[in-house]
């Protein structure tokens, strides 16, 4: 083949790729030659610029040939996927073409020729002007590879190009897996197949080389090469994750999970699979224990365990705190979270018990009351050999707190942490539970206990009524009162109408708390109306009392309904004293409906706390439900429960609203009705 005569190759391009501009044609050359560097393992391929400002790709292969402008797809490229790039024998027609289309002027050289790309007649239509490869004989027949000279192609437009390649970017590898690479994150994370950018993500933790493609993917890599969406690599990428081992991905993965709580978590540990992973890896690799918010916030004294025995806390999402129960890591141990570390403490726990010689003056104060405390309930259970204080506590079997107090039946012995000493309400509170778990032998969170402990708060608060001089008083619960100031609060009545006094200090007390201690007093009066209204208004405080009550006063207010409790079976004798005598029906009508109203309205209130807008959250599972669902909530997820306030709810309301429904007389109604509510 003479230079003077060189022949002619109709590329034969069908669609002229538009979207094209001067780096995409770049990018296909550059993939070409790093292809043929992989496929021979050859030296590495040269980009340079000459001293004519003109750009040079070379590879140091075979070398191209005219047969490489072909149409089909290339073979040998389509039996290596997972090492090469490129997969069409087109695209090198398509660069050519996007080249010329932009006016630039291209040489290739190869020991198999020279080329350069012009425009002429197709063969047999001289009208029709197409774009040919100009083939003339190798300028050097012992040149290495192929090399392509560029002459207008600017700075920018072949940095572009390269950016398309990992090779180029500077881009760390952290980790080489079976599947491909995970690599430090260099500005935005981008996705490359075999080294090639294909994708690019705002908010993923790294970048990603993946080496062994699926079917998808090579669907996805379409022609044009420019972007393909996450649905096509998702997979690998979780792939790619799932098999990483390494230290400094795992702490880079653990790191991150622990800005679950801060909502800067990224996308890969949004999948719960690579979730869990970062916690094996993280569990393998550290000292820690895994917590949710929640438990952040509700089990402090477990977390303040967990860090003084040099635990590192992580949060995780609640969802993954269900997923990690029981799995072990990768070294074959456990996950700890919040259950399995409760049962560590409690296996290696040790009491560490305080001398009396060793409490401080205010603590000794409190600790001194312990006999006229038990003289409430008529001196020192049988059974009760010592009562000892201990700076720690097991964790409660319920929770994931420092149980306050503790019965050892073996010992014989109550033991209370030293913290409740610091006021003599908590020490008192603790101290009196306890002696309910020796008097009544049963457990906490049970019918028969619940039973024990209203007993017992009856019994003290009949004691401190029944006592004429109210500073000389010792019950427990009648600490709980708060001062009745007239002139702030003239519509509320005490006992006998003299004034409540108050053994603790009003700042100590909430003003919800401060009023419900008044209205329970109130159900003692010897006034009658004093007592229905103090009902109604007990009715309303408790359905609104959640929104302004501290935490810190819950116990507070249940001992107050305990203690209301015991009051109102007092006025259920005294209500059925006096509607029996009553001659005016609807009063008598009206004054059982007010009762029974009353008697459900506390009962719910242990259970379920109210959060407004007519809504209920339970207090054993923390379910929301309407004030009509308590009903099936209860009886589907607490039945024990709910056989203590079923007789209460709706049902028995319904029956009084249809009362003038019911074709009974009122005599016969009455009847049945105080017949169902003392049998219930």
């Amino acid at each position: 083949m003479e230079e003077s005569n060189p022949k002619l190759f109709d590329l034969n391009i069908e669609k002229v790729l538009e979207n094209w501009e001067v780096y995409h044609a770049l990018r296909e050359i550059i993939a070409n030659a790093l292809d043929e560097q992989l496929l021979t393992q050859t030296g590495e391929i040269e980009i340079f610029m000459d001293q004519q400002d003109q750009w040079h790709v070379r590879d140091f292969g075979r070398g191209l040939r005219y047969q490489h402008l072909t149409q089909n797809e290339n073979e040998e490229k389509l039996a290596h996927p997972s090492l090469v790039i490129g997969k069409f024998g087109v695209g090198l027609k398509d660069a050519l073409a996007t080249l010329d289309r932009h006016k630039i002027n291209v040489l290739i050289r190869s020991r198999n020729g020279d080329i350069t790309i012009i425009k002429s007649e197709k063969h047999g239509f001289q009208d029709i002007t197409t774009l040919h490869a100009s083939i003339s004989p190798p300028s050097d027949k012992d040149f290495r590879g192929t090399e392509f000279v560029f002459r207008g192609v600017t700075d920018n437009d072949m940095e572009t190009a390269k950016g398309f390649f990992l090779k180029f970017t500077g881009e760390i590898p952290l980790e080489e897996t079976l599947y491909g690479s995970i690599l430090k994150k260099v500005g935005q994370s981008k996705i490359y197949i075999n080294g090639l950018r294909v994708a690019e993500e705002e908010n993923f933790l790294f970048s990603y080389n993946i080496t062994s493609t699926t079917e998808a993917m090579r669907k996805a890599l379409s022609r044009e090469k420019t972007h393909i969406g996450r649905t096509a690599y998702t997979e690998r990428v979780k792939a790619v994750l799932l098999a990483c081992k390494t230290k400094e991905v795992a702490e880079l993965l653990a790191k991150d999970l622990q800005s679950y709580e801060t909502g800067l978590i990224h996308d890969e540990l949004k999948w719960n699979d690579v979730a869990v992973h970062a916690a094996k890896l993280l569990n393998t690799a550290e000292k820690v224990i895994l917590v949710t918010p929640s438990q952040l916030v509700q089990t402090k004294d477990m977390v303040d365990h967990a860090k003084s025995d040099g635990l590192k806390i992580v949060t995780i999402p609640e969802n993954i705190k269900e997923k990690i129960s029981g799995v072990k890591d990768y070294s074959g141990n456990v996950i700890r979270d919040l259950e399995g570390f409760r049962t560590e403490w409690n296996q290696s726990f040790e009491f560490k018990f305080v001398n009396q010689q060793e409490l401080t003056h205010e603590e000794r104060m409190v600790f001194d009351k312990t006999e006229e405390l038990s003289n409430l309930i008529g001196g020192l259970p049988r059974g009760v050999k010592k009562i000892m204080i201990s700076e720690t506590m097991r964790a409660e079997s319920s929770s994931y707190r420092d149980a306050a107090g503790l019965w050892e039946v073996s010992q014989g012995r109550i033991i209370i942490k030293r913290t409740q000493l610091r006021s003599l309400k908590d020490y008192a509170a603790t101290l009196l539970h306890e002696m309910v778990h020796v008097e009544s032998g049963t457990i906490d969170v049970s019918r028969e206990f619940e039973d024990a402990l209203t007993a017992l708060l009856g019994l003290i608060s009949s004691k401190a009524l029944s006592q004429k001089n109210e500073k000389e008083k010792t019950s427990f619960l009648a600490r709980f009162r708060t001062r009745t100031e007239k002139e702030s609060n003239p519509k509320v009545k005490s006992v006998d109408n003299q004034p409540l006094q108050n053994s603790v200090s009003n700042s100590a007390q909430n003003p919800v708390t401060e009023k419900i201690s008044n209205l329970v007093t109130n159900l003692s009066s010897q006034d009658r109306i004093t007592r229905y209204k103090s009902i109604r208004e007990l009715e309303k405080v408790f359905y609104g009392y959640s929104p302004s009550l501290p935490k810190e006063n819950y116990h507070q207010v249940l001992l107050l309904m305990n203690r209301s409790s015991a009051e109102l079976e007092r006025c259920v004798e005294q209500i059925q004293r006096e509607t029996g005598t009553l001659e005016d029906e609807k009063t008598r009508l009206l004054l059982l409906e007010t009762l029974l109203m009353a008697k459900r309205t506390f009962l719910e209130f242990i259970v379920a706390e109210y959060i407004g807008n007519g809504s209920f959250r339970c207090k054993l599972c923390n379910g929301v439900f309407s004030r009509g669902g308590i009903r099936n909530h209860l009886s589907k997820s607490h039945p024990e429960k709910w056989k203590i306030v079923r007789p209460y709810t709706e049902e028995i309301l319904q029956h009084l609203r249809t009362k003038g429904q019911s074709g009974l007389s009122s005599e016969e109604w009455e009847r049945q009705l105080l017949q169902k509510f003392s049998a219930a």
